[in-house]
C-alpha cells in the first residue's frame, strides 16, 4: 500500500503577492463599497476585499499583468 501525503496549502498561498494599489470596490453580494487591494500574482492581476458581512472575497481582475499596464495608462481616479 503506497502512503500519499496531501497537504492542506492551497496554492494561492504558496505564490508570492505584490501589492499594485488600493482602491474601493463592492461586494459581489450586497453592493456594499468597499476598500480592496489590487495585487499581481504569477503574472496575472487580482483584487481581494473584505465585507463585514460576506467575509473575504478575491476575484482575478486581469489576466495578465503586462496588459494591466498597458490599460493602467489609461485611467483615472474618480467614480463611476
Amino acid at each position: 500500500m503506497a502512503l500519499i501525503q496531501i497537504s492542506n496549502q492551497s496554492t494561492k498561498s504558496l505564490s508570492k503577492k505584490s501589492t499594485i494599489r488600493f482602491t474601493q470596490s463592492i461586494c459581489p453580494d450586497c453592493n456594499m463599497i468597499l476598500d480592496a487591494e489590487v495585487f499581481e500574482r504569477d503574472n496575472q492581476v487580482f483584487m481581494s476585499k473584505i465585507c463585514p458581512t460576506h467575509g473575504e472575497c478575491e476575484e482575478l481582475y486581469f489576466g495578465s499583468y503586462d496588459m494591466y499596464k498597458k490599460f493602467s495608462t489609461y485611467w483615472v481616479d474618480g467614480k463611476g
